[in-house]
C-alpha cells in the first residue's frame, strides 16, 4: 500500500504539471475582454436547460445502460436502477478529486457491496467503454468524412474519417464477445491476477472460470442485449451534445447538429485521457481545438469549455451529498 500510494504522488505531481501547461497554454491564446463578453452572452435558462439535459446523459441514461447489462445477471433486488444512478453520483463525486484507478475501485466496491459478481462488474465497465468508444469513433468519422468545410484539407479529412468509421466498426463487431465466460481460461486467470491489484479492495475476489453453459452467454442474447445497451448509449451522447448545442447556441455561434455531436465526441475523449486533474485543461483545450475546426472563435470554445467544467462540479456536489446522506449514522450513546 506503501508503494501504491508513494506511486500515486509522483502521479499527482505530474497531472498538477500537465495542468498547469494546459491552463498556461490556453491562457496565452485566449483574449480575456472576448471571454467575458462571450461568459456574459450566456442565458441562465439555456444554461438550466442544457445542465438537465446533461445530467440526464452522461448519470441517468449511463445508468440504465449499466442497469441493462446487469438486470439479468444479479440476485434480484429491488430498485436496482435507482441503486445504480445513486452509485454513478457518487463516484462522479469521487472523480473531481481522486485518479481514474481509484474511482473504479470505488465503484466496484459499491457494486461488489450489492452482490453484484465481480466478473459482471468488469464486464459491465468493459462494455460500457466499447460502447462509449465506438460512438465517439463513428460519430467524428462521419464528421471529417462527410462535412464540407473544416480547417483540414478536404482529402486528409475523408481518409481520417474513414479511419475512424472502421475502427468504430471494428469496436461494434467486438463488442458482443466481451464476455469474461467468453475469454480463454489463460486470459481469464491473467484478468483476475491484474484486477486483484486494484486498491481499495478489502479482500481478494474470485472470477469464475468455469465454461459458459448458460443463455446469458451466448452470442445470441449478448447481441440482442447490446442491441438495448446501443440505444441507452445513443441516447445518452444524443443528450449530451443537445447540452453542448444549447450552450454554443447561447454563445451565438454557428453551429449545426452534426458540429455539436462531432464537439461532443472530442471532448468525451479528452476526459478519457486520465494525465490532468479532473480533466481541467483538457476539457477546455479540446473544446477550443474541435469548434476551431468549424471555425468558432476560441473565447466561444472556452466559455464552452467551462460551462461543461461547472456541470461536472454540479454534478459532483450531487453526488457528495448523496455519499454523505447514505453513510450510517453511529447511534448516539446513552447518557449516563
Amino acid at each position: 500500500m506503501k508503494a501504491f500510494l508513494k506511486s500515486q504522488k509522483s502521479k499527482n505531481a505530474f497531472k498538477a504539471i500537465i495542468t498547469t501547461i494546459a491552463i498556461c497554454t490556453i491562457y496565452r491564446i485566449t483574449n480575456t475582454e472576448a471571454l467575458l463578453l462571450s461568459l456574459s452572452k450566456i442565458s441562465p435558462t439555456h444554461v438550466t436547460a442544457a445542465f438537465l439535459l446533461n445530467i440526464l446523459g452522461t448519470v441517468a441514461l449511463n445508468s440504465a445502460q449499466i442497469y441493462e447489462n446487469l438486470k439479468n445477471k444479479t440476485i434480484s433486488q429491488p430498485n436496482l436502477y435507482i441503486k445504480l444512478l445513486e452509485i454513478d453520483f457518487q463516484t462522479r463525486f469521487y472523480a473531481l478529486f481522486m485518479p481514474a484507478g481509484l474511482t473504479a475501485a470505488v465503484r466496484w466496491k459499491k457494486y461488489h457491496s450489492m452482490n453484484i459478481a465481480h466478473s459482471n462488474t468488469i464486464e459491465s465497465i468493459v462494455v460500457n467503454k466499447l460502447q462509449q468508444f465506438s460512438i465517439i469513433f463513428m460519430v467524428a468519422g462521419y464528421f471529417f468524412a462527410f462535412r464540407e468545410q473544416t480547417q483540414i484539407a478536404k482529402a486528409n479529412s475523408t481518409v481520417i474519417g474513414y479511419i475512424l468509421i472502421s475502427l468504430a466498426s471494428a469496436l461494434i463487431i467486438v463488442t458482443p464477445f466481451c464476455s469474461l465466460k467468453s475469454l480463454p481460461i489463460p486470459l481469464r486467470r491473467i484478468l483476475l491476477s491484474l484486477s486483484n491489484k486494484i486498491p481499495l479492495f478489502s479482500k481478494k475476489y474470485k472470477i469464475d472460470i468455469s465454461p459458459a453453459t448458460n443463455q446469458y452467454t451466448s452470442i445470441h442474447y449478448r447481441i440482442r442485449e447490446l442491441l438495448k445497451m446501443t440505444l441507452w448509449s445513443v441516447g445518452s451522447f444524443l443528450l449530451t451534445a443537445a447540452s453542448l448545442y444549447i450552450i454554443c447556441s447561447s454563445l451565438n455561434a454557428e453551429i449545426s447538429w452534426l458540429d455539436a455531436c462531432f464537439v461532443r465526441a472530442v471532448v468525451s475523449l479528452a476526459l478519457m485521457i486520465p494525465i490532468s486533474v479532473a480533466g481541467i485543461g483538457f476539457r477546455e483545450l479540446s473544446t477550443i481545438g474541435a469548434l476551431h475546426i468549424i471555425n468558432v472563435p476560441t473565447e466561444i470554445g472556452l466559455a464552452c469549455g467551462m460551462t461543461l467544467f461547472i456541470f461536472q462540479i454540479l454534478i459532483s456536489i450531487i453526488g457528495g451529498v448523496m455519499e454523505i446522506s447514505s453513510r450510517p449514522v453511529s447511534p448516539e450513546s446513552p447518557n449516563a
